[in-house]
């Protein structure tokens, strides 16, 4: 990759515990890797939807391809990997492992899962993220 040439940029606020963000890149391969797991300060999982472009993301030997509207959560407890051949764009939501719990007692059993944006619930929290960016504002 000809980082001369790499364009990318990343908008992102926070609401109390809760981290989001709107990622755009050119193609890449971004690694979380065990010395970054060894390094983080706390658990967080990350649901990432994509927006545009498409995805790869991969954890705990489970794969899945995201299109626009499609979601999945990682863990960042565990090396994961996303895989980028185009342009993207993302939108990224952070939540400390223990409040996420309160609401799904097991979420590394769903790491790496591709939930659709074209059907039942996961179809309807689509629209989530364009709503939640627009009524915040955005800080680097």
């Amino acid at each position: 990759m000809d980082l001369r040439g790499f364009t990318g940029c990343l908008t992102r606020t926070r609401v109390g515990e809760i981290q989001a963000a709107e990622v755009y890149s050119d193609p890449q391969i971004v690694r979380h890797s065990r010395l970054q797991v060894q390094r983080s300060r706390q658990s967080m999982f990350f649901l990432h939807m994509q927006l545009d472009g498409d995805s790869i993301n991969r954890q705990d030997g489970r794969e899945a391809r995201l299109l626009p509207g499609d979601f999945t959560l990682c863990d960042s407890t565990r090396p994961y990997e996303i895989i980028f051949d185009r342009p993207n764009r993302m939108f990224v939501l952070g939540m400390p492992e223990g409040l996420l719990r309160r609401h799904l007692p097991c979420p590394e059993s769903v790491v790496a899962i591709l939930m659709s944006g074209n059907s039942g619930l996961s179809g309807a929290a689509v629209q989530l993220p364009h709503r939640f960016l627009a009524a915040l504002p955005y800080r680097d």
